[in-house]
């Protein structure tokens, strides 16, 4: 996935889970004197922390998938592929790759 200049979750993963990685800011209403020095505390919100994300992918595999990925497009002239490893006893996705497959630092020539 990707994230903006603010770093939000604008594709994939960081999207779906933007508000779990990130958290909440909280927030303080005072009152103030004429220099600056509070004088009450009108309300506030604890903040949210952000958490910890684990994903399923083994890097190996993820490996092994996109070599095997990238040579059966060839030889089947194909314009592109995809394929999916998950364990079929825990739904995890082990592994996924995409031929071409794309560099997504490099945004240029992206639609």
């Amino acid at each position: 996935g990707f994230t903006n200049v603010d770093s939000q979750g604008i594709e994939g993963v960081e999207k779906s889970f933007d508000k779990w990685l990130t958290g909440q800011p909280g927030e303080r209403i005072v009152r103030k004197d004429r220099y600056g020095r509070v004088i009450e505390d009108i309300s506030s919100t604890d903040s949210q922390a952000a958490h910890n994300l684990a994903l399923s992918i083994d890097e190996r595999l993820q490996a092994l998938v996109y070599r095997d990925l990238t040579t059966a497009v060839a030889f089947n002239k194909a314009e592109s592929g995809s394929a999916v490893l998950v364990d079929v006893n825990t739904g995890e996705v082990l592994a996924m790759a995409n031929s071409p497959s794309y560099n997504p630092n490099n945004l240029s020539g992206t639609p």
